[in-house]
C-alpha cells in the first residue's frame, strides 16, 4: 500500500504520510481472511460489520417496500434518526440516466456525513455525502458547491457549508416532495447501506446453528412449500423478560472469504413468528403471520437481516426465527442469528461458547465441536424442554426404521467430512463478540402439531 504525498487520495492510500492506521487495520483485515485478494469480494455491509461489531441493514432504493417508504417520508425520518444516533450510512451508487452528468462513479460507496433540516423559505431536506475521488471525480449536480441555486437560499447556503471539497450536498426534498427529490433521481438505483450501531446498553446476543441437507428447506409461501417443510429448519427462540423489548435481528451464513471463495450458492432468509402461531397453525401459516413485515428478507449472501427494529412483549414470549434457504441448493454448513436488544432476553437454540475465563466469543464457523445440552425455563412447560443440537429444532425423537436410521447415519457422515475439510482449509484469525448473556447449546425446538 503506498504513500500519497499530496495528501489527496482515498483514505486506503493513505491520504496522508503520517496517517498508518488505515493501512494497518487493512492489513490486519486482509490477514483474517487470508489475503488482500479476498476482500475484494465482500460488500460494504460485510465490512462495516466486522469492524464495528454493528448491525447491517440494505435497502435497495429501487425495491418497491422501500420507494413507499421514501414517498411517505418515512425513510427520511429513518435517515434523521440514524445520523442523530451516530449510525454509519452510505450509498452504493448505481448510475441512472439523470445521474449520468453528476460525475459520480458507477459501482462505488459514498459515505452519508450529515443528515440536515433547513427552514429557509419552506422546509429543505438536504444530505452530505463525502467524495473521495474529488480530484478526478468533483460533484457537478443541481446542489454543487459552485451551483447558483445557493444564492437564492442564504439561509441554507450558511447552514450547509462547503468548506471541505471532499463534501458535497443533494437535496433530498423540498417541502414533502420526496419522490421528485435531487436525491430520489440520482440514486433510485442505488442501494442504502446502514450500520447500526446501538447504545452501550443494548446488548447482542448470538447463537449457532447447522444447515443439514435435510434442515435447509426454503424459501416459505412459494409453489413448491406445498407442506411447511421449511419449518424444520433452525429455529432459535427469543424469551422476553420484560415488555416493549425493542430488537433487531440479522441471520447469517459462514463467510465464504474465509474458505477462498466469492459466491454464495446458497440463499439465507428467515422468518419472524410467535411461538404459538406454529403450534397452533403448523403449515397452514400465512405470510400475514410473519411479525418481519414483507418483503421476508431472503438473499444470496452473508447475512440476513430486518428492515427495521421490531418491538416484542413478554406476553406473546416466546417468538421463533426460522431460519430458512432453498432446498435443492443449500447444503452443509453454519448458520447463526444474531439478536441486539435494549432490555433482558434470553436467546435459545444454539450454541454459545464458554471460555475458561468465564467470557464467551464467537469462536469461528467450523473449529467447535457441535454440544447438546439441556437447559430449564421458567414458566416452561417441562414437556417442551427436548435437547436439541446446534440450533437445530427438535421433537421428541420417534422410533427410527432402518432406512430411516442408514440415512441419517450418512448424512451425520457427510457432515463430520465437510467440518473436518473445511477445518483444514480454514485460515482466520478468531475475534472477540460481545454477548449478552451465557445461552448454552440446545433447547427446545418448536414444531407445528400437524406438521409433516
Amino acid at each position: 500500500v503506498g504513500i500519497d504525498p499530496a495528501g489527496d487520495g482515498p483514505p486506503q492510500a493513505p491520504s496522508k504520510q503520517r496517517v498508518m492506521w488505515v493501512s494497518l487495520l487493512e492489513k490486519a483485515y486482509a490477514k483474517a481472511h487470508g489475503c488482500y485478494e479476498n476482500l475484494s469480494k465482500g460488500t460494504i455491509q460485510y465490512g462495516l460489520k466486522d469492524l464495528t461489531g454493528g448491525a447491517p441493514q440494505v435497502l435497495p432504493l429501487d425495491d418497491d417496500s422501500v420507494k413507499s417508504k421514501v414517498v411517505n417520508g418515512t425513510l427520511w425520518s429513518q435517515l434523521l434518526e440514524w445520523a442523530r444516533n451516530g449510525n454509519l450510512i452510505g450509498i452504493h451508487f448505481r448510475v441512472t440516466p439523470e445521474a449520468e452528468d453528476t460525475n459520480l462513479r458507477d459501482g462505488c460507496a459514498y459515505p452519508v456525513v450529515a443528515v440536515k433540516e433547513v427552514d429557509d423559505g419552506g422546509m429543505h431536506r438536504m444530505i452530505q455525502i463525502r467524495n473521495p475521488w474529488t480530484s478526478d471525480f468533483d460533484y457537478r449536480g443541481e446542489w454543487a458547491a459552485d451551483s447558483k441555486m445557493w444564492a437564492r437560499y442564504p439561509t441554507l447556503s450558511t447552514e450547509c457549508s462547503h468548506s471541505d471539497p471532499s463534501l458535497f450536498w443533494v437535496r433530498a426534498a423540498e417541502g414533502e416532495a420526496y419522490e421528485q427529490s435531487d436525491f430520489t433521481k440520482i440514486f433510485s438505483r442505488s442501494i442504502l447501506v446502514v450500520t447500526r450501531i446501538f447504545p452501550p446498553s443494548w446488548q447482542m446476543s448470538r447463537v449457532k446453528g447447522m444447515w443439514t441437507l435435510s434442515n435447509s428447506k426454503g424459501p416459505p409461501f412459494q409453489s413448491l412449500d406445498t407442506k411447511g417443510n421449511w419449518l424444520v429448519n433452525p429455529q432459535f427462540q427469543i424469551h422476553c423478560k420484560e415488555t416493549k423489548t425493542i430488537c433487531f435481528i440479522d441471520v447469517g451464513q459462514s463467510d465464504l472469504r474465509l474458505k477462498g471463495e466469492d459466491e454464495y450458492k446458497s440463499p439465507v432468509g428467515f422468518a419472524l413468528l410467535r411461538a404459538r402461531t406454529i403450534q397452533d397453525k403448523g403449515p397452514n401459516i400465512t405470510l400475514q403471520d410473519l411479525l418481519n413485515p414483507p418483503p421476508i428478507a431472503y438473499r444470496f449472501g452473508r447475512d440476513a437481516s430486518l428492515a427495521f427494529v421490531v418491538t416484542l412483549e413478554r406476553k406473546d414470549s416466546p417468538y421463533v426465527v426460522v431460519a430458512f434457504s432453498q432446498e435443492g441448493v443449500s447444503g452443509v454448513g453454519r448458520v447463526h442469528c444474531t439478536v441486539w436488544h435494549n432490555k433482558p432476553l434470553l436467546l435459545r437454540g444454539g450454541e454459545t461458547v464458554h471460555l475458561q475465563d468465564g467470557s464467551e466469543r464467537d469462536r469461528g464457523d467450523e473449529d467447535e465441536e457441535l454440544v447438546a445440552s439441556k437447559e430449564e425455563l421458567p414458566d416452561a412447560d417441562p414437556q417442551d424442554q427436548h435437547i436439541a443440537v446446534a440450533g437445530r429444532a427438535a421433537a421428541p425423537a420417534p422410533r427410527e426404521d432402518k432406512s430411516a436410521r442408514e440415512k441419517r447415519e450418512a448424512e451425520e457422515d457427510q457432515i463430520a467430512k465437510a467440518r473436518q475439510g473445511a477445518s483444514d482449509a480454514k485460515k482466520a484469525v478468531q475475534g472477540s463478540l460481545p454477548v449478552s448473556q451465557s445461552v448454552p447449546a440446545g433447547g427446545a425446538g418448536l414444531r407445528p402439531k400437524d406438521a409433516v
